[in-house]
This record gives structure tokens, sequence and C-alpha cells, in this order.
């Protein structure tokens, strides 16, 4: 039994949720249960059985594509590998599925890509086997949380003031309801890695309650009754308004920007990313935690510092840059500075 408690993972302050966690790149096992099925296990030999296998394999993911007049592309991404999570993961699946099969009956200007990945590494995957064809990308959203009661919430581009901010500003506006606009920050779904420096693509991302703020979020309890489908509906009509006003823009290039190189001064250095595209493996540099989903602060920290000085470590921005956007503590950015540099991602200018 002693063995057998230190693979369970449940949530003493929430006892009657069943926790979600992930362990992908090291061999380990576990259960997630309630703390109360915890506390009820009885004294004992315990059998453990897991039928599975580390070995070499692939990458599942769906993707459909809608010609348009031109090739200029909308991309709607959401993500498909939170099991038994609702909101967070199916609300975001059923309402790219939805659009794509509405879009599928029309004719349209652009054309539409629609992908259902696995968070992160799906992403990473789609971008690396089509880097010829991400310039065709003009604008995008990433679909999360769209089911809930809560407030519409819109997390902007990278730059912040691209075409595609602006729409869905307007859209929520129009709508007469109340929402939240929130600014780009590097970490969260998909649109991190769109919009890693070496793409930095106009991808926002329209949701209701913000994940990992609400009470249910990576729990059992984000399911079918925490779902609303009014909420879910509205979700849908706000993003087909969006396609709408998307087919309707006379100008839809994303703004350019003349932006020119920093030069490093002694006191406010600017760092250059050794990996551009998309989020660098940490866990086999052991700057990562290795079991997913966690939220012990101290490793939230450095996750959250590492990310900033990453993302925005371009060329354009230093890292009083860096402090301002994230509102972190110099400190703990020229922590993270000096892990990343410690392994090669990480240069000064």
């Amino acid at each position: 039994m002693s063995e057998l408690k230190k693979h369970l993972h449940y949530l003493t302050d929430k006892p009657d949720h069943i926790p979600y966690r992930t362990s992908y790149y090291n061999e380990y096992w576990g259960f997630c249960i309630t703390y109360n099925q915890f506390k009820n296990l009885s004294e004992g030999e315990y059998e453990v059985c897991i039928d599975s296998s580390l070995k070499e394999g692939y990458l599942t993911y769906g993707e459909y594509f809608k010609q348009g007049k031109v090739k200029d592309e909308i991309l709607f991404s959401c993500y498909v590998c939170h099991p038994s999570l609702c909101n967070d993961n199916l609300s975001g699946v059923g309402l790219v599925a939805i659009l794509g099969k509405i879009l599928n009956k029309i004719p349209t200007y652009f054309s539409y890509r629609f992908l259902f990945i696995p968070e992160t590494i799906g992403a990473i995957a789609w971008l690396s086997k089509n880097k010829e064809s991400v310039n065709n990308i003009k604008h995008g959203l990433v679909a999360t949380c769209c089911g809930d009661r809560g407030t519409s919430t819109y997390k902007k581009t990278r730059d912040g003031d691209n075409i595609i901010d602006d729409i869905v500003e307007q859209v929520l506006k129009d709508s007469g309801e109340p929402y939240e606009i929130l600014d780009f920050w590097p970490s969260g779904s998909d649109e991190r890695q769109f919009s890693s420096p070496g793409f930095n693509l106009p991808i926002g991302s329209l949701m209701r309650t913000l994940y990992d703020t609400f009470e249910e979020y990576h729990t059992s309890k984000d399911n079918l009754d925490f779902m609303d489908v009014n909420s879910l509906t509205n979700s849908l009509s706000k993003y087909l308004e969006i396609i709408y006003q998307l087919e309707n823009n006379s100008n839809l290039n994303k703004k350019t920007h003349s932006k020119i190189p920093k030069i490093s001064i002694e006191n406010d250095p600017v760092f250059i990313s050794q990996n551009m595209k998309c989020e660098s493996f940490l866990g086999k540099r052991n700057l990562y935690h290795k079991l997913g989903a966690l939220t012990n602060q101290k490793n939230l920290e450095v996750k959250r510092a590492i990310q900033w000085i990453m993302n925005f470590s371009d060329g354009y921005h230093s890292l009083n840059d860096i402090s301002k956007k994230s509102g972190m503590n110099l400190i703990i950015l020229n922590d993270a500075v000096n892990l990343l540099k410690n392994v090669n991602l990480l240069k000064e200018q």
C-alpha cells in the first residue's frame, strides 16, 4: 500500500474532484482519484496492471482544409488531448467542427484550415510539417473553454494590434454583452506555438472563462453539468460573426511593424533565442518538471519566466521590455536567463 500511495494523485482541497495529470516523457505510472476515495482505501496488498508500452510511434491529428477564392488562410485550431474534460477541450472541438461543417456549404473568399491536434506537441508537429505554407495564414483563433456560463474573453495576438484583434473586440462590443480583453502572454494554449517569434502568426484565442481560473479546471467536475448549451451557442455565433467580418474586410494583411533591433547596453541586455520556432523541449534539459498539469507555485514561476524570455528574446525586446510586458521581477528573469544560457538556448545580442 505504501508504494501504491506514491502513485496516487488527488486534491485535498477538492475532496470530490478527480484531478487531471499527465506524464509523457518519462517512465512513470499513476492513477487519479478523489481524496475521499483515497481516504477510504483499505490497507493491504494491491496488484497493479498497466497495459502499455514505450516504443517508437506516431502522432495523429485531424485537419480539414476548405479552399476559398484565394490561397490566403484563416486558421481555427482546437486540442483533442484532454480526456473526460468537457469545457477545457471538448467545447472547442465541437465548435470548430461545426464551423467547418457550416463553411463547407458556402463559397468563401478566404481559405480556411481547421486543426484538431494534441495541445503543444500537435501544434509543434503541424508547424514543423507545414513550414512552406505557414505564410498563407493571415489570421486565426484557438478555440477553448467555449461552453461555460462565464463572460466572453479574448486573448490578443502576440503583437496585439492585428486586424483580427480589432475585429474580435468590435464583435464583442457590438454583442452588447460583458466581455474581457487580455494582452498576449506566452503560455496558455497553442497560440503560444503559432506566435513563437520564428512564426509570429497573428493568432488569438476567444473563449469564455479563462482556463485555470474556474474551480472545475483540470478536474472531473469539468463535465456536462458545467457546460451550458446556450453559452456554447453564443460562442459559436460570435465566431461566425468574426468570420463574416473577416470575409468582408478589404485589408486583411497583417499590420506592418517597422521594427529596429535593439542594442544591448550594460544594464538592459538584449538576448536572442537559439530556438525561435515553437517552445524548446525543456524536460530533457532538466528545466521542467516531469509531471504535467501540476500547480506548484515555484515550478510555475520558473516556467513562466522561461516562457517570457524565450518568446520575446527576438532581438527587438530588451530584458527591461520583457519585465514590463510580463510584470515579472528582473531578478527572476535574470535567473531564467542564466538557466537558458547554460543549456545554449539563449545568447546575448
